[in-house]
């Protein structure tokens, strides 16, 4: 094959060493890029073991970047003016609780809901309801208000608030958004928002109060 070779280009002499099989490399640099490859063909795979890190608390909540359709339950919906509003916004209602057959009827027809059993907040288990992002509703406002005589606790009606935090807790929705009188505040002498409050964050919730 060399004097085959050797015919094509004459004058090479092509039995030199630097054309032998294994010969080195010509250059410096070229020897020093074959010593790199050796060496790495003979290395272990490099394997990568992060840093252990602590844990921390999720700095943002799961509704940060949402962009499906916010759900809510309106509790003591009466006629649903609240689902109204709210779906006015852009949400969607999907469970209204009421025990009055004809302002549900009237619930109904205001919020996109088809159909709803009349039922109260006494006749529903909270970890019956279906989980929804948001919860709503009105509670009875006249065991606070001074129409009422401000009995709070005292008064039956005023149950509705306790089942509406009780709901609250045993839901967990994402936020909640309830009405009442200005008075609920000051009601024998605070007492009534300080269990508003107190309940509100042992479920993990922090209340904003806004007077319109």
């Amino acid at each position: 094959m060399i004097s085959k070779c050797a015919g094509f280009v004459p004058g090479v002499d092509w039995l030199q060493s630097s054309w032998k099989s294994g010969a080195g490399p010509v250059l410096d640099s070229e020897r020093d890029w074959l010593r790199t490859l050796e060496i790495a063909q003979k290395t272990k795979p490099y394997q990568f073991t992060p840093v252990p890190t602590a844990a921390v608390t999720p700095d943002r909540h799961p509704w940060d970047g949402y962009t499906g359709t916010m759900e809510f339950t309106e509790i003591s919906a009466g006629i649903g003016m609240f689902a109204a509003a709210f779906e006015a916004a852009g949400m969607k209602c999907v469970h209204l609780v009421e025990p009055n057959v004809r302002a549900l009827a009237l619930a109904v027809r205001n919020c996109s809901i088809e159909s709803a059993a009349p039922s109260g907040l006494s006749d529903v288990d909270p970890g019956d309801l279906q989980w929804s992002h948001g919860l709503v509703g009105g509670p009875e406002c006249q065991p606070y208000s001074s129409a009422g005589k401000q009995r709070a606790w005292e008064d039956p009606r005023s149950y509705t608030l306790l089942r509406a935090l009780h709901t609250m807790a045993v839901m967990k929705p994402w936020w909640v958004w309830l009405e009442n009188v200005a008075a609920i505040e000051t009601v024998k002498e605070g007492a009534v928002w300080g269990v508003v409050q107190e309940i509100s964050e042992l479920a993990g919730y922090e209340v904003r109060l806004t007077q319109i």
